[in-house]
């Protein structure tokens, strides 16, 4: 029984149990006068435990430590491994290579032989060939038995013992649940052992010494009266190979606190003072200038409207993506969620029930209006209901209003009068040489800034700063604008071409638009890395066209040749003048080739 499990267990007397027995393989619970009766009960080994263990914050934080380190000592022996075995099967490899030479040349000669005794027999001249074919064929039987003309021995079975035997992995985890603090006869014994100056505090009793002969009445008594400032440490040995850090020892040096009051520690001081305060116990990461890394969902946002990355590379595994990971805005410095874990920091991120990633959705409202003609989405945790942008999962439709997120230290993404990073916009005048970061031109009369983020917006963009914005600028006009989700009427999608007479991403600037259907699916699509190729093996990427461009290079969908118009989205290899709108596209993503036509088309056939 755990106290921060939320259960109280009963001594059979009815009186609310202090101790658990498992000396009868079930678990037993006693009241401290049930306890002393039960442990003068010699019949049978008790282990007798603490059933109310504190929870100290120091001792979590060491062991969430220890067991990150162990986390990544368990990657490298899975790392060394992978390593060993793929030298153990290139030998293997190299060693069938030699068998099957030799093999094919023992097949060689003897396919030679018999086309020789076929075409020619009296021109053989190997002796035991021109011997043979000279007895009858009774000798000859007896003769092609004494033959051997090959031996290949595959000792399967010493193979098996020796991989079986080359490396081994034991699991003791299960120290999770064998970890208690048994207290047995024995124990209780060495912890009321001689100690002059508790007795003559505690029991006025001068000279008074507990032995091992002390009856179980007395110590338990002697134990439950023990000052509050007292205590003693205990650490589980488990494993040979972590004697170095844990070790099981009750130090019987100083006075024991009440049973109710045991605590874990890892080879810690056996006294409280000031001399061990944990200063910094959770792990951080930090960049090659020392910056502390921050968790960050706008990284994708920043680095679009800084104009310097479509994507992400981590800084450790080299891996490009899409997604948050851990960021410094100063250096440009990122390390993604798996190489963040391996060292020990796990993400704060938001995740559904069944832990899908959430993400920053301005569509949530629209696509319910849709599907279940309800214009308003419903917090999974608090209830609330509204049509504002909410962190959601699409696969499951689980949403999570801003106010819990908060509770993660999760920041809503906008930049309403504010910077990505919340910094207030400052109001000042510019003459000509700051560049707007939304629309990328000049400001020359008073703009809004941001100076340590370098974050500007002129007059025009200001005017928006208001409306909402998407997680992720996975789309933007011809021109590079950022989108703004923005009630629309009568206006046409540039991906879909139909028209839209709700809210959409838009550039109200460039007349581009696109409908919340085409932006979830272009985000799904950049999210989950969903590549296509053409037949040269060049990526088809999302392509903002401007007819004005490539009017003498493109007028129609290379699939079903619909037309596009002026400014418009598709998808398209530039390189080799192949351009593709969002539906041949999307019938093509359902399976992992374009179908048969597609595969024509792309050189799969």
């Amino acid at each position: 029984m755990e106290a921060y499990h939320g259960f109280k267990q009963y001594c059979t007397c009815k009186t609310l149990a202090t101790f658990k027995c498992l000396c009868q393989g079930i678990d037993q619970y006693f009241c401290s006068p049930c306890a002393v009766n039960h442990l003068q009960d010699d019949v049978l080994h008790k282990n007798l435990l603490n059933s109310n263990p504190p929870y100290i914050p120091e001792s979590k934080s060491i062991l969430i430590n220890y067991l990150f380190k162990s986390l990544r000592n368990l990657e490298q022996s899975k790392e060394n491994l992978l390593k060993e075995t793929q030298k153990i099967i290139s030998k293997f490899q190299m060693q069938e290579s030699s068998i099957l030479a030799q093999i094919n040349k023992i097949s060689d000669s003897i396919t030679s032989m018999i086309k020789r005794l076929l075409s020619s027999p009296r021109a053989i001249k190997e002796a035991n060939i021109v011997r043979s074919i000279a007895l009858n064929s009774h000798s000859l039987s007896i003769e092609l038995e004494k033959w051997k003309l090959f031996s290949v021995d595959i000792s399967t079975e010493e193979l098996e013992n020796l991989v079986s035997s080359w490396v081994r992995c034991k699991d003791f985890t299960d120290i999770f649940f064998n970890n208690e603090i048994i207290l047995n006869e024995k124990l209780l014994s060495n912890m009321f052992a001689k100690d002059n100056a508790i007795e003559e505090q505690k029991i006025n009793s001068k000279n008074r010494h507990f032995s091992s002969d002390f009856d179980s009445k007395k110590k338990i008594e002697h134990y439950e009266n023990q000052g509050n400032n007292n205590f003693f440490t205990v650490s589980v040995d488990y494993d040979s190979n972590f004697s170095k850090n844990m070790n099981l020892k009750i130090s019987n040096e100083k006075p024991v606190k009440k049973l109710a009051e045991f605590e874990l520690a890892y080879d810690m001081p056996s006294e409280r003072s000031k001399s061990y305060a944990f200063e910094s116990i959770e792990p951080s990461l930090y960049c090659s200038k020392k910056h502390k890394l921050a968790w960050s969902y706008t990284v994708l946002l920043e680095y679009s409207l800084k104009k310097r990355f479509t994507n992400i590379e981590c800084a450790l595994c080299r891996k490009v993506s899409m997604k948050p990971c851990w960021h410094c805005s100063n250096c440009c410095y990122d390390i993604c969620e798996d190489c963040g874990t391996k060292k020990g920091v796990l993400s704060p991120k938001l995740t559904c029930e069944k832990n899908h990633d959430l993400m920053w959705k301005c569509t949530v409202a629209s696509k319910y209006e849709k599907l279940y003609k309800n214009s308003f989405w419903s917090c999974n945790s608090c209830s609330l209901r509204s049509t504002k942008p909410v962190w959601h999962c699409s696969y499951c439709n689980f949403n999570l209003c801003q106010k819990c997120a908060s509770k993660n230290s999760v920041i809503s993404i906008e930049l309403k009068n504010t910077c990505l990073l919340k910094h207030k916009l400052i109001n000042k005048q510019c003459f000509g040489e700051t560049q707007c970061s939304n629309c990328s031109n000049l400001i020359s009369n008073f703009g809004n800034s941001c100076e340590v983020c370098n974050y500007n917006t002129c007059e025009k963009c200001n005017e928006l700063q208001n409306l909402d914005i998407a997680q992720d600028n996975v789309i933007s006009c011809t021109k590079g604008h950022l989108l703004r989700w923005d009630i629309v009427n009568s206006k046409m999608c540039v991906v879909c071409r139909q028209n839209v007479n709700s809210k959409a991403f838009s550039c109200k600037a460039c007349s581009f638009y696109i409908c919340f259907e085409c932006a979830d699916y272009l985000e799904e699509i950049r999210r989950n890395n969903i590549i296509r190729k053409d037949k040269n093996q060049h990526e088809l990427s999302i392509t903002p066209v401007d007819l004005s461009t490539f009017r003498e290079k493109i007028f129609y969908c290379y699939a079903c040749n619909i037309q596009f118009n002026s400014n418009c989205i598709a998808f398209s290899c530039t390189l080799c003048n192949f351009f593709f709108c969002i539906n041949c596209f999307r019938k093509g993503c359902k399976t992992s080739t374009f179908g048969m036509f597609f595969g024509k088309l792309f050189g799969k056939v």
